[in-house]
């Protein structure tokens, strides 16, 4: 694929949970190229993602999810990620409607079919005039969309 510049690099320590801050941010160079600020001796997760949205977010060792990227061990020395190809994300848009009302706002919950694992991070709006909400960017695969609260 081509490089792409302005991507957003998260590195997350991998022995902490996942709601824990990243521990170094950074953008790719035009070239797709980036580097961190040093960190400490340990294992690492490297989320790339795009702020525009258009791409679905990379894991390192290619996944699309955190749960299934390769761990890196950075020791007292450089440690590298090789190349991720990040795919064309996809939409998931609909509406909610309770009693055949439409619904501005619910408490949605998006899993992946295979596993019912629920989606953290991927970019959840909502449409105020045409009431109707959008997950992107999605990578491939297949998924469940529960509406899980009324929020009036």
């Amino acid at each position: 694929g081509m490089p792409l510049g302005g991507m957003t690099v998260r590195v997350h320590d991998a022995l902490t949970g996942e709601w824990n801050p990243a521990v170094a941010v950074t953008d790719t160079a035009p070239d797709g190229s980036f580097v961190v600020d040093p960190v400490e001796p340990g294992l690492y997760l490297v989320e790339v993602s795009d702020p525009g949205s258009q791409y679905a977010s990379v894991w390192s060792g290619g996944a699309s999810w955190r749960d299934q990227a390769d761990m890196i061990l950075v020791g007292f020395g450089d440690a590298g990620v090789g190349d991720l190809v990040m795919p064309i994300g996809a939409t998931l848009t609909g509406s909610v409607a309770f009693d055949g009302a439409p619904q501005l706002y619910a408490a949605l919950r998006l899993e992946r079919a295979a596993d019912a694992v629920w989606l953290t991070g991927s970019h959840l709006s909502w449409d105020e005039s045409a009431r109707t909400f959008a997950f992107a960017p999605l990578p491939p695969g297949e998924y469940r969309l529960a509406a899980l609260t009324h929020v009036p």
